[in-house]
């Protein structure tokens, strides 16, 4: 597991989406995201449109100024943040631990799955 995360902390974590059916390749990412990282994004030159995590669509962009202040401000084409939050994908993690003996399990908490094992 990457960072040593525990499996639903994973599943809990902010995601992203290159959505190749924009001409320039948007970078889609839930809210949650930190927003140094939007910025970070911004800077190199991506276009970035934050989604709401649970799938209601904001109507800001973040961008960075050359003072590299992080300002906000509204999308023209609001129809770019209309995609379908199924790019985002839902999971179920179950992770065997400590030699195989223990289960750690974790389900996505925008889907309604859960996690089990015996």
């Amino acid at each position: 597991m990457e960072f040593n995360m525990l499996p639903q902390n994973a599943l809990n974590a902010g995601r992203f989406c290159i959505f190749t059916g924009d001409a320039d390749g948007a970078i889609y990412v839930e809210d949650s995201v930190n927003i140094n990282v939007i910025a970070k994004l911004r800077e190199m030159g991506h276009t970035v449109y934050p989604i709401s995590k649970f799938g209601e669509k904001k109507s800001v962009a973040y961008t960075v100024e050359s003072r590299r202040e992080i300002t906000i401000e509204r999308v023209k084409d609001k129809a770019k943040l209309d995609l379908d939050r199924g790019c985002f994908g839902k999971g179920v993690i179950i992770e065997r631990r400590e030699g195989g003996r223990v289960l750690c399990g974790g389900a996505d908490p925008r889907g309604d799955g859960v996690a089990l094992g015996w």
